[in-house]
């Protein structure tokens, strides 16, 4: 007879947010086929918070994250946004630091390599290859990237 146990809520919760980026990350595949570059999972600097998606291109840059609600959004009167009747204030402010740190990233072409150069660093989280082969790094991940 063996052991068989509940996952955690935190578990469960984890579960669902990562289906919910997978699925957003096979609805925005479909940009790089058109000049985007599509980046997933991208780690903060500094921080332990990561960006679920970034996308870039001839539209401008994008942050994305992911989240898997039940039940309906709403906007209140103020333009506040509300799940059922919890404000989402909170992951709006979270999603706003997000795209300030991408901003100060891509304003610094030091975290930039957009050649096929091998990274130090394979599998990290702030690395991040796409088709087009740009990829956002901690400064100095790339070899032979400009310094």
């Amino acid at each position: 007879m063996g052991l068989r146990s509940r996952p955690s809520p935190d578990a469960s919760a984890w579960r669902r947010g990562a289906a919910g980026e997978r699925r957003t990350a096979r609805l925005l595949g479909p940009l790089e086929r058109q000049g985007w570059t599509v980046l997933h999972d991208l780690a903060i600097p500094g921080s332990q918070a990561n960006l679920d998606h970034v996308v870039i291109g001839p539209g401008g840059v994008f942050v994305i994250d992911s989240k898997h609600y039940r039940g309906r959004l709403q906007l209140d009167p103020s333009g506040r946004l509300w799940h059922g009747r919890y404000p989402l204030t909170p992951a709006l402010r979270a999603v706003e630091f997000e795209a300030d740190q991408v901003a100060r990233v891509l304003a610094d072409p030091k975290w930039w390599c957009c050649q096929s150069w091998p990274s130090t660093a394979p599998g990290s989280p702030a690395v991040r290859p796409s088709s087009t082969g740009c990829r956002l790094c901690q400064p100095g991940a790339c070899q032979g990237a400009p310094a």
